[in-house]
Parts: C-alpha cells; structure tokens; sequence
C-alpha cells in the first residue's frame, strides 16, 4: 500500500502488535497477539501435549532456562527437550518458537537451524544473510502504555493532520547518547523541529510522568508529524519506531558509534539489525550525526513526497499479520514432509 493511501486508512490502534507481553502474570495478557500464542511452561508441565498453535517463551521459562544471561543459547536448550520437541512437532507439522521482548535477548549468533522448527525473536544484533531461514525478526510494536491515548484520539483519514515536518519526543536520561542527539537537535539551525515533548522533562517523563495529558499530547504530536526522531535506547529497537511508523510518520533512526555507558552495541550491530527491518519494507531513514547536521527542510518534504508514492508493507504493522505467518509455516509442515523424504523422518 502506498503511504498517501495509508494515510486515508490508518487502522484502528486495537489491531496493531503491541510490545505488552506480562511476564510475571501471563493470566493478565490481553493482547490479540500474545494472548494466542501458547506459554512454554505448559508444554514442560505436560498440561498441554498438543499444539497447533505458535509457543511463546514465557516468564517462568525464562528464569528456568537462565535465558538472557551471558553465552546462555535458549534456543539449543529448547531444542534439547525432545518431550516438549515432540509435544511441538505432535503429527509431523512444522513449529513455531516466539521469545520474548527484551534487552538481554538479543541474538547475537548465528542459531543451529532445523528444517521443522523457526524461531521469531526481538532485534538480532547480526545480519539477515547470518540468521538463515530458521529465524524471523519479529518488531518490538507499539507501547502498550500509550494505547489509549491513540484509540481516545483515532481516525481512519489522517492526510490532512500532517501539518509537522519533524517531531522530537523522546526520554533523555536512558542512555549517554539519548543526550548527546538532543544536543545536536537542538543546534540543528536549518530543520523545523517540534521540541515540545522533548521538553517536558529527562528521564522517561516524556509521557509516563504526565498521565492523560502527556499521553495524548504525545500521540497528537505522532499523528500529525511527517517524520518522527528515533534515537536508539538500551535496546536498538524501540517502541517510537513502530508508533510512529503505526500512525504514517516516517521514523528517523538517529545512529552514532557507541561505547558509552548502558549500551552494548556499535554501528556494525545497528547496521546488521537494519537488514531485518528492510526486509519488511517499511519506511525509515537511517542518520548519521554528519547526515543529520545538514538536512534541511527541502531535504525532508522532497523526501516525504517520494514516501508518498512507494508501495509499503504497513500489513506488518498488525498483530494478524504475524499471527498469518506463523500459522502459514505451521501449516506447511504436512505437506512439506509428504514430499521430502528426509523431513518426513524428522
């Protein structure tokens, strides 16, 4: 779909992937997504033996397995449960493995792949050609915390709200670098940068420490912005990314070298995890702090027109796409099997 005709049809916020996975409560998930995966400790507890649905790596799991700790592989600890493995692949199907959000997930490594099992998981900090075709970058999504404040203000046809060139509203006080790019934002003399959110205080006081208000505001500046600034945090993903994108405002990824404290990754790692989001051809740009310095305002409507006219994929955009995908390769173990003999022995 073409971004002008995005514009006339955002869909309503209900149907969007949402980063709300509840770890520690799993009874609480509400989301259309999460909520229809089945939680890994099931299947250890043998209370489900049965699945034709996707399994997600749940909370108590995640402990269990020491999963985010240094050089712990939870996707070769998964695969060395052959009781829960068979339970998985129960009638020769294909599998799906969905591990949860987080900083301490990211995928580092190349994973040992397998013909009948694909794993989907959160920003992998290598390239697209590395991660083969076992592995499938599943996006951070939306901020569950500011849901309401777009279904209060949502509208289908958002072409003529577009009246920001550049909206600036992020939290400063996570990491050194969140600081050092609202420096240079700041001194930017030759781009029209709404600050207003990014004035509103330091450290995660953006939105969350001005209830309501703040929220909608937030959401507001979001829908009316041509494009968005999007500074990585302590993860390169972020939620702004896919709230931004959610509501036709083109992302700006703010990119620099790093080595600064509460950041664990460089420009190679940020280059490699961009190969993933491309692969699903949604919009963006990415920023270096020389690139950044001389945009202009010419610079940025000339590339906002030729946004307008591209085919995108704002499908990814919804929960249900995610859901079609997992269950299409599921659903293609059967029949694959049946024709090759080697994974018919799987």
């Amino acid at each position: 779909m073409k971004l002008t005709d995005y514009l006339t049809d955002i869909p309503h916020p209900d149907l969007c992937l949402y980063l709300d996975l509840n770890l520690e409560e799993p009874g609480k998930i509400k989301s259309d997504f999460w909520s229809k995966l089945i939680p890994y400790s099931l299947l250890v507890d043998g209370i489900q033996t049965v699945v034709r649905r996707p399994v997600y790596l749940d909370y108590r799991s995640f402990k269990q397995l020491n999963a985010g700790r240094p050089n712990v592989n939870v996707l070769q600890s998964i695969k060395r449960n052959k009781r829960v493995l068979d339970y998985m692949l129960d009638e020769k199907s294909f599998s799906v493995f969905v591990v949860r959000h987080g900083e301490s997930m990211n995928f580092r490594t190349s994973p040992l792949c397998d013909p009948y099992l694909k794993f989907y998981g959160p920003e992998p900090r290598i390239s697209i050609a590395e991660t083969g075709s076992c592995f499938q970058y599943l996006p951070f999504g939306r901020d569950r915390h500011l849901k309401k404040a777009f279904v209060d203000t949502h509208t289908s046809n958002i072409s003529d709200q577009k009246d920001i060139l550049v909206n600036a509203g992020f939290s400063l006080g996570v990491t050194p670098q969140r600081s050092m790019w609202a420096e240079m934002i700041e001194d930017q003399p030759n781009l029209t940068i709404d600050y207003e959110c990014l004035q509103m205080g330091h450290y995660n006081q953006v939105v969350l420490d001005h209830g309501s208000d703040g929220c909608e505001l937030y959401a507001s500046k979001l829908v009316r912005s041509k494009f968005t600034l999007c500074p990585p945090s302590k993860t390169i993903d972020t939620t702004r990314f896919w709230d931004a994108l959610s509501v036709g405002s083109i992302p700006l990824v703010l990119s620099t070298g790093t080595g600064l404290k509460n950041v664990n990754y460089g420009l190679s790692q940020i280059d490699d995890f961009y190969t993933h989001v491309e692969d699903l051809h949604v919009p963006f740009l990415i920023l270096s702090p020389e690139t950044f310095r001389n945009l202009t305002d010419k610079d940025l409507e000339e590339a906002w027109e030729e946004f307008l006219g591209v085919d995108w994929n704002f499908n990814c955009l919804t929960s249900q796409y995610w859901l079609d995908d997992m269950q299409t390769y599921i659903d293609l173990g059967p029949i694959l099997r049946q024709g090759d003999p080697v994974l018919a022995k799987k």
